[in-house]
């Protein structure tokens, strides 16, 4: 890796318009390849960092062209242009976190009782998700709502649904379906033939996601 060709974490924050502390998270992630000098200084391949910006920006705009449609599907909101949902999107998501239903990473640990550590394993194994908020992560705060048996039906259903979009996954637990007798799926992990009709109805959503 040429010298030329790198780039200081701070660089590439600006490079993705994020903050320094989001980029350390990518490479502790595992997410955006790095090389640490005898300083401990991390330097990344612009490349790299150039290839990540652009699937980032593609999945941001797969998540908002979900959003859309759910949010249409939903009759909450008709946009007139890609821009003019784009920064309703944002107002919403916006009031998400200022209403308590998605949380900074450290309430969250606070709320489900895990350690940060905890937190990111939970993470790579699908049990919890997180979602872009201008540009800081936060998590669904229904993840933490649970306990025991309804907490343990939980992380099976997230990992089941680890192919879709973040938000797709939020709405999918959160939102309420006449098909699980207009209850969501959260309010449907406490009995077990409600448990057993809520997994069947995340299949079915996990596999018309892969089919379309």
């Amino acid at each position: 890796m040429a010298m030329d060709d790198t780039l200081s974490v701070a660089e590439v924050a600006t490079l993705l318009n994020v903050t320094r502390k989001h980029v350390l998270r990518l490479i502790t992630d595992g997410k955006l390849p790095a090389i640490t000098g005898t300083d401990g200084t991390r330097a990344v391949d612009r490349a790299d960092a150039e290839a990540y910006g652009l699937q980032a920006r593609k999945r941001a705009r797969k998540a908002l062209e979900e959003l859309a449609r759910v949010s249409q599907e939903a009759g909450l909101y008709k946009p007139r242009t890609a821009d003019d949902f784009e920064r309703s999107a944002r107002r919403w998501r916006r009031r998400k976190v200022q209403r308590g239903e998605f949380l900074s990473a450290q309430a969250f640990c606070r709320q489900r009782g895990v350690s940060p550590a905890e937190l990111r394993r939970l993470g790579r194994r699908g049990d919890v998700f997180g979602v872009e908020i201008a540009h800081r992560r936060y998590y669904p705060a229904v993840l933490a709502s649970v306990s025991g048996v309804q907490l343990s039906r939980l992380d099976r259903l997230c990992r089941r649904l680890r192919p879709l979009p973040a938000w797709l996954r939020w709405d999918t637990l959160t939102a309420p379906r006449g098909s699980l007798g207009d209850r969501s799926v959260m309010q449907s992990l406490s009995r077990g033939a409600r448990y057993r009709r809520a997994r069947w109805f995340v299949g079915v959503t996990v596999a018309d996601h892969k089919g379309n």
